[in-house]
């Protein structure tokens, strides 16, 4: 899932206000023709229906454009919710797993290689040796690991 612009709310916000300016104008342009000459020509009928059916047929309404904006903050909230989430849990099931003799470390690193790629930030742990990965009692990192743990490391220093 990609995530929106973070204008995207603000951005459709300005539009529905642009919308709103632009029938408000349109009105009242119409009411001065009509102020002119209270039989428009047909020229005048004929450009006020065409506004008209465009409008209706893109649907571009302000609240639908608000509720669109909303909707998208809605989101990145939930969003920055679920980030958070992720970061306390991950450091918990961490130090869970490090040095364990079972799946637990294998599954743990293949979440952590997930939420990594996701750009979810990790908070180091100033005990472990091997980053936000865990440790497998065994085999201690599998190469994958270790290669995102010496990147990480790289870009560091």
């Amino acid at each position: 899932m990609t995530a929106p612009h973070p204008l995207a709310p603000e951005m459709l916000d300005a539009l529905a206000e642009l919308l709103e300016a632009s029938q408000a104008l349109h009105a009242l342009r119409g009411q001065w023709e009509f102020a002119k000459d209270p039989a428009p020509p047909e020229w005048a009928t004929t450009y006020n229906r065409e506004v008209a059916a465009r409008q209706a047929a893109l649907s571009l309404d302000a609240s639908t454009i608000r509720a669109a904006s909303a909707a998208l903050r809605a989101q990145a909230a939930a969003e920055a919710e679920l980030r958070e989430a992720a970061r306390v849990l991950h450091g918990y099931s961490r130090r869970y797993c490090d040095g364990r003799s079972t799946y637990a470390p294998a599954e743990h690193n293949r979440a952590t290689h997930t939420l990594l790629r996701l750009g979810v930030t990790l908070d180091p742990d100033p005990i472990s040796k091997s980053g936000p990965f865990a440790r497998d009692g065994m085999y201690g990192l599998e190469p994958a690991d270790l290669a995102a743990l010496a990147q990480a490391q790289e870009g560091q220093g």
